[in-house]
C-alpha cells in the first residue's frame, strides 16, 4: 500500500512520497506544511463544512481507502470519519487526540462555565467526550501536531526523513513566532467578558489568558432551551460582556436576539477557518484572524 501516487487517489502530487490524507483544514496545513517538497496530501472536509455534519465524496472514499497515513483529531472532532476509519489498520491511522505530546484540557460543562441551571442537552461531556478536541487552537498543541507528522512520516519514509524535519523545525520557528505575536495582542484584554456562540475556544482562551463567561450552543445542529437564553442573557448584564461572538457554521438569529435585547456587542469568530483557502498558510491565517477578530470587539472601549 505504501506510496500510492495522486491517479489512484492517494492524495499526493509527488511520485516517491506516501499517500496522506487529512481530515481537517487546520490539521492539513501543518502536515502539509511538514511535507513540504514531499507531496501534498488530500484535505478530507470542504471549505466551509462542519465536522460534524460532512459527506464524504466517492475520491476522498478512496483517497481514505488508499493512504499510508490518515490523520484526524478523533472520534470526538471528525464524526463523518468514524465509519471508513474503522475499516483502516490502526497503524495507517494518526488520532491526535491520543498523541502523548498533545496537551488535552477537558470539556467545559455548562454549570463548570458559569451558567447556571442549564438544559441537560448542553452537558458538553455529552457532545465531546471527556477532553475538548478543538485541539488546533493551541500554538503549543499546532507545534507537538507537527512534531507527530515528521515521526510517523519519517517511519514510513525514511528517505524523506531529513525533508520532513528540517520542514518541522522551520514550522517550529514560525509557530512560537506567532505564538509570541498573539500573546502580546491579546494581553491588554485579559479579564475582559465576552460570550461565545459555541464553547470552541478551551485552547486558545488558555494558551493566551483568556476566560469567556458563556456560550450559547455546543453544536450547530442543537437549538439552546429557553432557560439556558435566559441564563447567558442574565449572564451577560451581570458580568457586563463586552462582546458576543457568532460563528458563521451558526444560524445568527439567535445571537442578534440576545445582543439587541442586552446591548452586547455582537462579533464574530471562526474556529475552524470557513472562508479561508486550504493550504499552507491556512493555519497561521486562521489563528492572525482570531487575534485580530477578539481585539477588534474587545480593545474597545
Amino acid at each position: 500500500m505504501l506510496f500510492q501516487t495522486a491517479a489512484l487517489g492517494g492524495g499526493i502530487t509527488g511520485k516517491n512520497g506516501p499517500a496522506v490524507a487529512v481530515s481537517l483544514p487546520p490539521i492539513d496545513s501543518l502536515v502539509q506544511g511538514v511535507m513540504d517538497g514531499v507531496g501534498v496530501p488530500t484535505l478530507l472536509m470542504a471549505s466551509g463544512g462542519s465536522p460534524h455534519a460532512q459527506s464524504l465524496r466517492p475520491s476522498q472514499v478512496r483517497a481514505i481507502a488508499n493512504a499510508d497515513l490518515v490523520f484526524w483529531v478523533g472520534p470526538a472532532m471528525e464524526t463523518f470519519l468514524d465509519r471508513p476509519m474503522a475499516t483502516l489498520p490502526p497503524a495507517r491511522i494518526v488520532t491526535l487526540m491520543d498523541s502523548p505530546e498533545i496537551h488535552l484540557l477537558p470539556s467545559r460543562t455548562s454549570n463548570a462555565h458559569g451558567v447556571k441551571a442549564v438544559a441537560p442537552e448542553f452537558d458538553h461531556d455529552h457532545d465531546h467526550g471527556a477532553y475538548d478536541p478543538h485541539i488546533w487552537l493551541s500554538p503549543e498543541n499546532a507545534r507537538a501536531v507537527v512534531a507527530v507528522a515528521a515521526r510517523r512520516l519519517s517511519a514510513i519514509d525514511p528517505k524523506h526523513s531529513a525533508i520532513y524535519h528540517k520542514n518541522a523545525a522551520a514550522l517550529d520557528l514560525r509557530l512560537n513566532a506567532l505564538q509570541q505575536d498573539i500573546q502580546a495582542a491579546v494581553r491588554p484584554l485579559r479579564g475582559r467578558a465576552f460570550v461565545v456562540q459555541h464553547d470552541a475556544y478551551h485552547y486558545f482562551e488558555a494558551a493566551f489568558g483568556l476566560q469567556s463567561t458563556a456560550y450559547i450552543s455546543t453544536l450547530p445542529e442543537r437549538r439552546p432551551s429557553a432557560r439556558h437564553i435566559a441564563d447567558v442573557i442574565a449572564l451577560i448584564k451581570e458580568k457586563k460582556a463586552a462582546c458576543l461572538f457568532s460563528e458563521p457554521q451558526f444560524d445568527p438569529a439567535q445571537a442578534r436576539a440576545i445582543a439587541q435585547e442586552t446591548g452586547v456587542r455582537l462579533a464574530q469568530l471562526d474556529p475552524i477557518g470557513a472562508t479561508i483557502k486550504p493550504g499552507k498558510s491556512f493555519y497561521f491565517e486562521l489563528m492572525e484572524r482570531l487575534k485580530h477578530d477578539f481585539v477588534s470587539c474587545l480593545g474597545r472601549r
